[in-house]
């Protein structure tokens, strides 16, 4: 049990952004394929882009990323759902995810889908807007939170 634990520490490489996309990539104990799904996505994005691939990643997270989330709340016997904002942790998590989950249904590269949603034509990019479009309706119950 030690044995795997440390050996995962050791390659995560302190990045949090990496072991998200790793975590993302990883499937049924294939730890290795991840990395090498990583490693091959960095090469991509620096062979097409012609620029520093993380520079591309965190501009692309950061684009997709959320700012609210949606909490329920009970109240008279109603839940309502209410927008309350979120850490940058779960906002980075959360557009990983939907950027992994978009490239699972397709079956695409993900460098490809990576570059589509830094040039802004990607279908993540309305999924987030949806999302904020809703937690901008429900601001009305906002008010229910501090009750």
């Amino acid at each position: 049990m030690a044995r795997k634990n440390s050996n995962y520490k050791k390659r995560r490489n302190g990045s949090f952004l990496a072991s998200c996309f790793l975590k993302s990539f990883h499937r049924k104990g294939h730890f290795s394929k991840a990395e090498k799904r990583w490693k091959c996505m960095l090469k991509n994005l620096l062979i097409k882009k012609r620029q520093n691939p993380w520079n591309v990643i965190l501009a692309v997270v950061y684009r997709v990323a959320p700012l609210v989330d949606l909490c329920k709340i009970k109240v008279a016997k109603n839940y309502y759902q209410i927008p309350v904002p979120i850490r940058t942790q779960r906002s980075v998590s959360l557009a990983i995810s939907w950027i992994t989950e978009l490239n699972l249904r397709k079956g695409s590269d993900l460098s490809d889908e990576i570059i589509k949603i830094y040039e802004g034509r990607s279908t993540v990019l309305e999924r987030r807007k949806e999302w904020e479009g809703l937690a901008r309706r429900k601001m009305i119950h906002a008010r229910y939170r501090w009750r």
